[in-house]
């Protein structure tokens, strides 16, 4: 029996709106699944950290008691672990404050760079000078002095943070071939002074543990997550991932000291430690896009939010990997420190390919955001 054209057309119909509630269906369960990998993520990167973060304190209590040269360096070698790592979570801190796990409370605490130095210990230029040197204006060295001294007077006036301590601990940079050349003399417990400098490494360093430590997937974060609509929670999290790409990663860490052409522009001025800086931010950009290195050893089925791409896009999942893989060739490849790249043309063309690939990735980014998670 011959079925009508009207019937065929209305049956046609059917069959294709049933198609895309299935395709929309399917998807609504895949962002589902995402929601539990962008948690579980955090949870193994935090618990990464806190380790690091504990093995530098480990380091600096043996340091106060035994203020030895290798001590020191051993200081050194596990504040360069630690802030590595907590550096993979740099993506994570430009998303809403809404679905972040507590950044926003301290975030001018962390790693305030290109910082005023001179505010918190002495310099070529001012010998006499900051605070440890000034037991006048500033008798009590503790936290509950730090805080209140942070940014007084002006924004790069740190004296908290990551690159407070990298300065306590290298010194002041004064050369393109090498570090900051600080000893271990600046930390012999001969004079006032000295134990005022110990005493400050000690409390800052605690505070900024205490900070770090105070990240947490709490349950109540996660259950408001959770609960939370797909589309917005991911559509503010991709914003922060292109927040991160562009306003942190390609225009402070990148593009800043490099237009400038200025070494006192890079990030870990003290310690040159800028390229590894750098390939910890775009590690922390690989797990945000795929998580499952940090499960190999676990039983967790992961879905992450390159499993997504390349299941609705696998041409743009593609495109986003193929970046990465150009970038960490071309970072590979600077074989100097950072602050001598930037004025060379070579490693500088490196960088600015790294650039243009961060670029093209933001560029995808922005694409699926728009395609799959609209609000």
């Amino acid at each position: 029996m011959k079925l009508p054209k009207n019937l065929l057309s209305v049956l046609f119909f059917l069959l294709l709106l049933g198609c895309e509630k299935n395709i929309e269906s399917n998807l609504t369960y895949q962002k589902s699944k995402l929601k539990y990998s962008f948690i579980e993520t955090q949870r193994e990167l935090l618990a990464i950290i806190n380790s690091s973060g504990g093995a530098y304190m480990n380091k600096v209590s043996f340091f106060s008691n035994l203020p030895a040269q290798y001590a020191l360096e051993d200081c050194q070698s596990t504040w360069k672990i630690w802030y590595n790592q907590f550096l993979l979570l740099t993506p994570y801190r430009y998303i809403d404050s809404e679905f972040n796990i507590g950044f926003d409370e301290n975030q001018s605490y962390f790693d305030l760079s290109g910082i005023n130095y001179g505010y918190v210990d002495y310099t070529v230029n001012q010998p006499n000078g900051g605070i440890i040197k000034d037991p006048v204006n500033y008798p009590n060295i503790n936290q509950v002095g730090m805080i209140s001294w942070h940014q007084l007077g002006d924004e790069k006036n740190a004296s908290l943070g990551f690159h407070v301590l990298e300065f306590l601990l290298w010194g002041e940079d004064l050369s393109l071939s090498s570090t900051g050349i600080r000893d271990n003399s600046d930390y012999l417990q001969t004079n006032s002074e000295n134990q005022r400098r110990m005493n400050y490494l000690l409390d800052a360093s605690s505070y900024l543990k205490l900070i770090v430590n105070d990240l947490n997937v709490s349950s109540s974060y996660k259950k408001n997550f959770l609960k939370s609509d797909a589309d917005e929670s991911f559509t503010y999290i991709l914003e922060g991932y292109n927040r991160f790409i562009q306003e942190d990663l390609i225009d402070k860490t990148i593009l800043k000291p490099l237009n400038s052409q200025d070494p006192f522009e890079e990030l870990s001025n003290f310690s040159d430690n800028t390229l590894a800086n750098i390939k910890s931010k775009v590690q922390g950009l690989k797990y945000a896009l795929d998580g499952s290195e940090l499960f190999i050893e676990s039983e967790t089925d992961g879905y992450f939010m390159i499993d997504f791409i390349s299941e609705v896009d696998n041409e743009s999942a593609q495109n986003i990997l193929n970046s990465l893989d150009r970038i960490d060739a071309s970072l590979s490849q600077i074989t100097i420190s950072f602050e001598n790249a930037i004025q060379n043309t070579s490693m500088s063309e490196k960088l600015s390919t790294v650039v243009s690939e961060l670029n093209n990735i933001k560029s995808v980014l922005s694409t699926l955001k728009e395609n799959y998670f609209n609000l």
